[in-house]
């Protein structure tokens, strides 16, 4: 008889020392404003798409304009429209399930986009549009940029 393995994720707890913790804050202090600078332009996805998966309210006010949105792109049929999450649609590398991604919202890429690379994060610009009876978020012609 063969018995069945069974694998789960259990929480890893880091063992740090109180100069490796200061060294962090500091160079997160010294890092903070370029981060802050590249990412003033950037609209995060949570605050495009409601928890019910519908547009929000700023994405209905942005409606129309070219925004920058950073996500792992999934996998398409077409090669021109994907969906653009907050995490990696691909499986864990820990357990092997597939969890959930967070805010999705659709691109379109632009005719002249060659097919982007998926399961990587990227930074995607395009003219925001709210579309159909579901009030669904799309960016359209959008261009995709490796990070």
């Amino acid at each position: 008889m063969s018995r069945l393995a069974t694998i789960c994720c259990h929480e890893v707890v880091p063992q740090l020392d109180r100069r490796s913790v200061l060294t962090g804050i500091a160079g997160l202090i010294t890092l903070a404003p370029l981060a802050s600078a590249h990412a003033k332009d950037e609209l995060p996805l949570a605050s495009l798409v409601g928890p019910d998966g519908q547009a929000s309210h700023l994405a209905r006010s942005m409606s129309g304009q070219t925004v920058r949105v950073r996500g792992y792109l999934a996998p398409s049929l077409d090669g021109r429209e994907f969906a653009l999450s907050e995490a990696s649609p691909g499986a864990c590398q820990l357990c092997g399930t597939i969890h959930d991604p967070g805010a999705t919202i659709t691109i379109r890429s632009a005719p002249t986009e060659s097919v982007p690379p998926i399961f990587e994060p990227v930074l995607v610009e395009g003219q925001l549009a709210v579309t159909g009876p579901a009030a669904t978020v799309a960016l359209l012609d959008a261009k995709t940029r490796t990070l």
